[in-house]
């Protein structure tokens, strides 16, 4: 549950807890109130989901702009742009290694009725796998 809330909060801001400001996830690790492991985590999904989240504006902000508004260092924004840095902790559920977030959305498939992209668990052929929003979940 801690992780959830911690995820959560990735995209509304942490709490400044002195002036009690929300910070966007760049900020608040470079005042120490997250590890710099745990907020490239969070900016690495941010990143390859539409942008950097600023919580005090709307809509999403490229490296550039999350730079110019010094939300991020060019350490940070050097390792979000090269893939080749992003971390690796998800599991292939086929392949059984370890994969960064952004390989992991390369390797979905899009279900043809909700057009969800899903991970596939088995080796089937992409054209006959069965549709998930006909199953009837409890």
């Amino acid at each position: 549950m801690q992780k959830l809330l911690s995820a959560q909060k990735a995209f509304t801001g942490f709490e400044d807890p002195v002036t009690k400001q929300r910070l966007a996830v760049g900020l608040a690790a470079q005042k120490g109130y997250m590890t710099k492991e745990n907020a490239k985590r969070y900016m690495e999904a941010q990143y390859l989901t539409g942008g950097l989240v600023d919580p005090s504006k709307a809509g999403r902000l490229t490296i550039k702009e999350a730079l110019a508004a010094n939300l991020i260092d060019s350490t940070m924004a050097n390792e979000l742009k090269d893939e080749a840095l992003h971390t690796k902790e998800l599991i292939d559920p086929i392949t059984k290694e370890k994969i960064s977030y952004k390989q992991a959305i390369d390797r979905c498939k899009r279900d043809v009725t909700t057009g969800l992209l899903l991970l596939p668990v088995a080796s089937s052929d992409a054209a006959n796998a069965p549709s998930y929003s006909n199953y009837r979940f409890l």
